[in-house]
C-alpha cells in the first residue's frame, strides 16, 4: 500500500467518446472492483459549458452496496439545499442533483493533491444498494457567476405525460 491508501491498481476500460458537435460524451470503465464481483461505467455527458449528465452503471454478481464519491477542493462550501447539492469555491458554483434513489451524505475526507501531501476537503457521497444492475444518474450545474438557483428533479419519472420514455 502506498502513501495515498492504494493497494491494487485499477485497470481503465476506455469505451467510447464523441468530442466534436454541441455536446460531448465519454465513456469508460475501470477493474479497480472485479475481484469483489463488481463492474462500473461512468459515462458523461457535457451539453455547452454549464450542463453535465453523469450515469453510472454498476453491474455485480452479488447484492452490494455502492458509494459513489465526489471529492471537491478543500476551499470549497458544500451544502445541501432540497436535496440538490450546491458547492461554491471562490466566484464558482455549481450543484449536483442525483436523479435515483441514493442516499447522500455531506462529510470531510483526506484527498492528496500532491503525493505525500494529504489535505481535508469536502465529500459527498452517494449510497445505493445494487442487486444484479443499477444505473445511478447526476445532473450537475455549473451556475453562472451571481445567479443561484437551484432545481429540484423528479425521482424516477419513466415516461411522459402521453406514457412515452
Amino acid at each position: 500500500e502506498d502513501s495515498w491508501g492504494v493497494s491494487s491498481f485499477a485497470a481503465p476500460v476506455f469505451s467510447d467518446a464523441v468530442i466534436e458537435g454541441p455536446y460531448k460524451y465519454l465513456e469508460a470503465s475501470h477493474m479497480g472492483y472485479a475481484d469483489k464481483g463488481s463492474f462500473i461505467t461512468r459515462s458523461i455527458l457535457t451539453i455547452g459549458s454549464r450542463f453535465v449528465i453523469i450515469a453510472d452503471d454498476i453491474r455485480t454478481t452479488g447484492k452490494t452496496d455502492a458509494e459513489i464519491l465526489f471529492h471537491f477542493d478543500e476551499d470549497t462550501n458544500l451544502e445541501n439545499v432540497n436535496g440538490a447539492f450546491t458547492a461554491c469555491c471562490g466566484k464558482s458554483m455549481m450543484s449536483i442533483i442525483p436523479m435515483r434513489d441514493a442516499e447522500a451524505s455531506i462529510s470531510s475526507a483526506g484527498i492528496a493533491k500532491r503525493y505525500n501531501e494529504m489535505r481535508h476537503s469536502p465529500l459527498l457521497t452517494l449510497r445505493s444498494t445494487v442487486e444484479g444492475r443499477k444505473e445511478m444518474l447526476y445532473y450537475c450545474h455549473r451556475h453562472r457567476q451571481g445567479w443561484i438557483q437551484v432545481h429540484r428533479m423528479p425521482g424516477d419519472q419513466t415516461a411522459d405525460r402521453h406514457g412515452r420514455p
